[in-house]
């Protein structure tokens, strides 16, 4: 459990859900500490020595039991407590333990939305596509026409679009633009990916990314079309990468399978590798693949970042942070498990966050 990891790491825990034994929620029962307040787990592995420094006029956050900080000002110090003044004119005696340093509010920077953990990561995955082109370029994707989530989004960026189906829906796209394709993705890159030859060739209306949205199992036993044939076609068709995604079902070990089969395509080399949940809480994963001679390998010119990227901040980078309504800002430290990471705030102190709680990083 979560609890037991406490004295693992130096960084304090600061969550949404707080251990509130011996302290108080109500206006009216603020006021003298009891003794268990003094040693509530939350910061109990901190030393005295590193809250101390408050003086009268520092403003401070205080946290009640109702896992919430209110504003206030410290009027007195003594010993491991301060007394603090409120808005409303109440003043209280405050341990150490329940203050920090009163965080200056979120700044007008631009920030980008982080995908929510808990949710549909789809609408996502399409905002991270349109930073690998331009207007005018050219995408070729599978789609399901009964929504056209993915092409409608192209479209708005000015993207060209050829969009794949096996649903007779494909037939009536959204805008007349768009190059429809009703057919398995085999057959059909078949006809473009073997007479694309090389990437110079002229007259050849190269996309410059291929999303093989397939949200299928890894199983090449489908009779209609093989995705290792796809991937081969589509790396030599395309400018750029090629992004595949696939249900987790069906195949033990599917991950290390998958890049078993890539590794037989020539030339390909997998740039990332990301897991999500998709619709109906579906375990989904996509690969970023691009076809490239050099070794080692770097990302290319156009790939300004991968999706994991996109998806989830580096260390070091700027962060905002979401606590039940408490917002503030820090350097995002290290990722501690996939679902816990320690952001460091502005006064320096390190604390252990949940990964759903970080919800934009700034750009």
């Amino acid at each position: 459990m979560l609890s037991t990891l406490k004295n693992t790491t130096s960084a304090k825990r600061k969550r949404g859900k707080r251990d509130t034994r011996g302290t108080r929620g109500t206006r009216g029962t603020r006021g003298a500490v009891s003794k268990k307040a003094r040693g509530v787990p939350s910061t109990s592995h901190v030393r005295w020595n590193d809250r101390r420094g408050y003086v009268a006029g520092d403003a401070v956050d205080v946290r009640w039991s109702d896992n919430k900080y209110y504003a206030g000002t410290v009027v007195s110090v003594r010993g491991s407590h301060a007394t603090v003044a409120f808005p409303d004119g109440d003043s209280d005696g405050i341990p150490f333990s329940r203050m920090r340093r009163a965080r200056a509010p979120p700044s007008v920077s631009k920030w980008r939305a982080l995908p929510a953990r808990d949710g549909n990561t789809k609408d996502m995955i399409n905002d991270y596509l349109l930073t690998l082109v331009k207007p005018s370029d050219h995408v070729f994707t599978l789609e399901d026409p009964s929504k056209w989530r993915t092409t409608r989004r192209l479209l708005a960026h000015g993207v060209r679009v050829t969009a794949l189906s096996l649903d007779a829906g494909i037939l009536s796209p959204p805008d007349p633009s768009v190059t429809v394709v009703h057919d398995y993705t085999t057959p059909y890159l078949r006809t473009v990916g073997s007479d694309a030859g090389d990437a110079g060739d002229a007259g050849v209306d190269r996309p410059s990314l291929c999303w093989l949205d397939y949200c299928a199992s890894v199983r090449r036993s489908n009779s209609g079309f093989d995705w290792v044939e796809d991937l081969s076609l589509a790396l030599r068709w395309s400018t750029g990468p090629v992004v595949l995604t696939f249900s987790k079902r069906g195949v033990a070990n599917y991950l290390s399978f998958a890049l078993h089969q890539i590794a037989t395509v020539s030339g390909a080399h997998v740039l990332d590798v990301f897991e999500y949940q998709g619709e109906n809480n579906a375990a989904m994963c996509a690969l970023t693949v691009t076809k490239s001679t050099k070794v080692p390998l770097t990302v290319p010119q156009t790939l300004s970042q991968t999706l994991s990227h996109y998806a989830t901040p580096h260390p070091g980078e700027t962060v905002r942070v979401d606590q039940g309504g408490y917002v503030w800002e820090g350097e995002l430290v290290r990722a501690y498990t996939p679902l816990e990471w320690e952001v460091r705030d502005e006064a320096g102190q390190i604390f252990m966050v949940y990964a759903k709680e970080v919800t934009h990083v700034k750009m």
